[in-house]
């Protein structure tokens, strides 16, 4: 269940006590003839989110990512925020469902090393396919993320496909520089090549 499902259902009532609590400290200041503040913007939510996390208080920052986001669909630093701190969470599928709306506003610049993040929590969680997914989606925002190219591979390999993780890496290799990330994919090659021939020989 992604995160505006659980808005609708498990937080809901968390927010609903929340949002009665308030309402009830309102009418006692209303009664009281103190003057009662204003609720918070979309944008001081964000920038407290921004405090929680930085202490890593990772569910009340997401929690608020959520409240600004749903006050203003246009506040792109809570849709990043609320990104990061669902993959902090290990929700990948969360994250992933954010940055494909920050990728769909052309001019939202995403960190390689957060699309990483996401790519390679769904990898720990064993959920080759959804990695899979995720990294070819990474490749349509940033072509020359080369660790995706060759996480692509491993995802590919994982799920058995080894003969099309092997021409994975091949496609990939006269795009890279040199360097370890290219050694490192030429011996990816080497060792999925190994693999085939063992099966060929049984």
């Amino acid at each position: 269940m992604g995160w505006l499902q659980k808005i609708k259902s498990h937080d809901e009532g968390s927010l609903r006590d929340i949002s009665l609590i308030l309402f009830l400290a309102t009418c006692i200041l209303f009664f009281r003839g103190i003057p009662v503040p204003e609720p918070p913007t979309s944008e001081e939510l964000t920038e407290t989110a921004f405090g929680h996390l930085l202490i890593n208080n990772v569910y009340a920052a997401w929690n608020l990512y959520i409240q600004a986001y749903k006050l203003d669909p246009g506040n792109m630093a809570a849709l990043r925020g609320l990104a990061v701190s669902s993959c902090l969470r290990e929700k990948p599928e969360d994250a992933f469902y954010c940055y494909r709306i920050l990728a769909s506003r052309n001019n939202q610049k995403i960190e390689s090393a957060d699309l990483m993040d996401v790519g390679i929590l769904f990898e720990k969680q064993k959920r080759f396919s959804e990695a899979e997914e995720f990294y070819k989606f990474a490749l349509t925002v940033l072509p020359d993320l080369y660790a995706a190219n060759y996480r692509l591979a491993k995802a590919q390999f994982e799920q058995g496909r080894v003969e099309q993780a092997i021409s994975t890496l091949e496609t990939l290799l006269p795009r890279m520089p040199e360097g370890f990330e290219k050694q490192q994919a030429q011996g990816g090659i080497i060792f999925m090549r190994d693999i085939l021939q063992k099966k060929k020989n049984k």
